[in-house]
């Protein structure tokens, strides 16, 4: 399959036999987690520091504006962290191609900046 170049060439149909609508909940019913992608994880294993107080963040203001890493790899990979928080539902920030990207030095971090509807920003994964 090749990536689409226009909406025309993205099949909408709904595959067969698969449900979609849930109508017994309603949204209001749902505990939603709203997930802002670049600041969630990014797949790296890391040992935590154990201490009795809570640690200082290293980063600083000009650090926290620009690209921090998050993927969709990181997500799906720690679902089960925000199913045992008792979240029921996820929104993801834009995942779509930004203005600046791939430059990590971008301050686009927010997925907000889309430039392009019909692609992934390569900061955070792929389609596949």
């Amino acid at each position: 399959m090749t990536d689409p170049t226009s909406i025309a060439d993205i099949n909408l149909n709904p595959l067969p036999g698969k449900t979609y609508w849930n109508n017994i909940r309603e949204w209001r019913e749902e505990f939603i987690y709203f997930l802002l992608v670049d600041r969630f994880h990014d797949d790296q294993e890391r040992t935590p520091i154990q201490t009795q107080a809570r640690s200082d963040s290293s980063s600083t203001q000009a650090r926290l504006s620009k690209f921090c890493g998050g993927t969709l790899r990181g997500i799906t990979t720690h679902l089960d962290y925000i199913k045992n928080l008792g979240c029921t539902a996820l929104w993801l920030s834009p995942i779509f191609e930004n203005n600046g990207a791939p430059d990590p030095a971008s301050g686009n971090y927010h997925g907000y900046s889309i430039q392009n509807y019909l692609a992934i920003d390569p900061r955070f994964g792929t389609r596949r």
